[in-house]
């Protein structure tokens, strides 16, 4: 039996669940499922709504809307509990047997104006990534080097308003410092690994990893070979956690897998049911129980309690 609750704060199975190439609730040929996820270990899991390139600009909307239904059909199963408000959290620390499910959106090109970002938060969307790779509405990419819009300023100023988690995860550096001087929440960077680890410019360089444990923040190190470095292993990826962990201490790293979001393969962590070996792979790299339910699952835990709307506000 696994002790740790993991959270993972980044996959892409909603594509593979909305094109009915997987069942959620049987073992499949995805990375994620619930069968997955109870042998794994999975407390909660974020899923990312991702417009793919074809339907931008005209059809983001629509689009995401499409795939907020499918996440919505699945997440009313009878061992599932939609993760919107701080009270959703209780409830799902005081149960032996449900999995939360937070929806998340990655790539903000369907906010359009401020009463989709209030209708978005109607639905449930309780983590926003403001850009995939390329420019849109809101700011510039990783691929880009200007920063956030006026009306990206005001989308962020909204979410600490209502509650809504800052994804930092494919800004660029002028979007992440911008984003940095108009929240008022702590940020996460839902699936990065470290720049001084990995020289990709979807990884976070010290600065900015200090910056975000700043904000009560945390980076969740992914397992997109791209982001790891030379070698695409575990002990690699671990090597990111401990580096975080060296910079800006154990309460700001977690995890976030990217399973789904491309054709990968690491060794004991092919899919969501072997988490549970990179608990042991931290054990055997000498880290204490108490740190690796924090890495595992308890900092993302504690942001979303710090982040959330308060009470059962957003059921």
């Amino acid at each position: 039996m696994n002790l740790f609750k993991i959270v993972d704060s980044h996959c892409d199975t909603l594509l593979k669940i909305n094109s009915g190439e997987t069942n959620f609730f049987k073992n499949g040929s995805s990375h994620v499922d619930l069968p997955k996820m109870i042998n794994g270990g999975v407390f909660i899991q974020f899923m990312a709504v991702y417009v793919h390139q074809h339907y931008k600009p005209g059809l983001s909307l629509r689009r995401c809307l499409e795939l907020i239904n499918t996440f919505l059909e699945i997440a009313s199963g009878p061992q599932l509990i939609h993760i919107k408000n701080k009270e959703d959290i209780g409830r799902l620390l005081s149960s032996e047997k449900k999995i939360g499910l937070l929806l998340s959106l990655e790539g903000a090109e369907p906010i359009e104006n401020m009463a989709i970002l209030d209708i978005f938060f109607h639905l449930g969307i309780r983590c926003i990534g403001i850009t995939w790779n390329n420019r849109n509405m809101l700011a510039d990419g990783c691929n880009e080097t200007g920063g956030l819009t006026l009306f990206g300023k005001e989308v962020i100023s909204k979410m600490s308003d209502l509650g809504i988690l800052c994804d930092v995860s494919h800004l660029s550096q002028a979007s992440f410092w911008d984003v940095i001087q108009i929240t008022r929440k702590p940020i996460i960077a839902s699936h990065s690994n470290c720049h001084a680890l990995c020289h990709h410019p979807r990884n976070l360089n010290d600065s900015q990893i200090k910056e975000l444990a700043q904000t009560g923040g945390v980076i969740c190190i992914t397992f997109y070979p791209d982001f790891i470095g030379l070698n695409h292993d575990l002990v690699s990826i671990i090597k990111h956690i401990a580096h975080v962990c060296e910079l800006v201490g154990v309460e700001h790293v977690g995890i976030g897998s990217d399973f789904d979001g491309a054709e990968f393969s690491i060794a004991n962590l092919e899919d969501s049911s072997k988490l549970t070996n990179l608990v042991k792979g931290l054990k055997k790299s000498g880290f204490h129980n108490q740190e690796i339910e924090k890495i595992m699952g308890n900092n993302i835990i504690n942001l979303l309690k710090n982040t959330l709307p308060g009470g059962n506000y957003g059921s």
